[in-house]
């Protein structure tokens, strides 16, 4: 084994793709029982598409996703505007975002990464590691409670917002979260039909609430913020 990646989400199912297009060998670990059944992230810009497009992954995404054509306008009941749009102004012949699940995202990346040969194992964590002059001891902690050594030259650590990779080589999260955001995914109807394709905002009663399409014919995500005091 060449080089060991723990987490199996995005960024770590990407790393090991790239390496297994290459000839690397790679092992993948994950903690989490298996794959993730709610979405986070949802949209996909201009950078990724042309990064998919790069690696050969372009039209399974393409196939899957919603593509987004414009902004509408909704309030009290009514629709004020609506508008066609390129979501960005760059050098890319991709000029529309990508509505798609997480969840969806991380199945293309698995089916990519099991296609070269790569596996996923799940319920194991990685615990420690010690550096040498020429490999990393790692610890990694089973399902079942059992630990293993592992000595490898190479350590990607894609191991999420709480990553031990990145603790315990000191290295701090950057930013901060300073707005809390509700979010649900739910299938809408409407009174009057409105096409699946396009952000909108919608207010009422004084509030004001996103929506934005996802993967099926009622599915929509709402967002909108909390007022919460963080002190």
């Amino acid at each position: 084994m060449d080089v060991l990646v723990a987490g199996a989400g995005p960024v770590g199912l990407m790393a090991a793709y790239e390496l297994l297009r290459r000839g690397v060998s790679v092992r993948i670990v994950d903690a989490a029982s298996g794959p993730a059944t709610t979405s986070r992230a949802a949209a996909v810009h201009a950078r990724t598409m042309e990064v998919l497009d790069q690696v050969g992954l372009y039209e399974a995404f393409a196939a899957r996703a919603v593509h987004g054509k414009g902004i509408a306008f909704h309030a009290d009941g009514q629709l004020l505007a609506s508008m066609d749009a390129r979501f960005t102004t760059h050098a890319t012949r991709f000029d529309q975002v990508w509505f798609l699940d997480q969840v969806i995202t991380e199945q293309l990346l698995r089916d990519a990464v099991t296609g070269l040969g790569g596996r996923i194992e799940w319920g194991v964590r990685l615990t420690g590691f010690d550096e040498t002059d020429d490999r990393l001891d790692v610890t990694l902690e089973h399902a079942d409670g059992h630990c293993e050594q592992v000595a490898v030259p190479w350590l990607i650590g894609a191991d999420g917002g709480h990553s031990e990779v990145r603790r315990r080589l000191g290295i701090t999260l950057q930013g901060d979260s300073s707005e809390t955001w509700l979010i649900a995914d739910a299938d809408l109807d409407f009174v009057d039909p409105v096409s699946h394709d396009r952000i909108r905002w919608v207010r009422t009663d004084g509030a004001t609430t996103m929506i934005f399409p996802l993967v099926g014919d009622r599915r929509w995500r709402l967002l909108d913020t909390a007022d919460v005091n963080h002190d």
